[in-house]
């Protein structure tokens, strides 16, 4: 993968990520809906 503009990332362990996402559900809701889509379109690749 390669960035057209500058990109940072971010990365965090289990231990900081579940607790960000059980007090923000909207973050949650928002990740399920992503994955829901990405495997919508790896599944009509096959």
């Amino acid at each position: 993968m390669t960035a057209d503009t500058e990109v940072h990332g971010y990365q965090l362990p289990v231990w900081s990520f579940r607790p960000l996402v059980e007090s923000h559900p909207e973050m949650a809701w928002a990740l399920l809906e992503a994955l829901a889509q990405r495997v919508r379109v790896a599944e009509s690749r096959t």
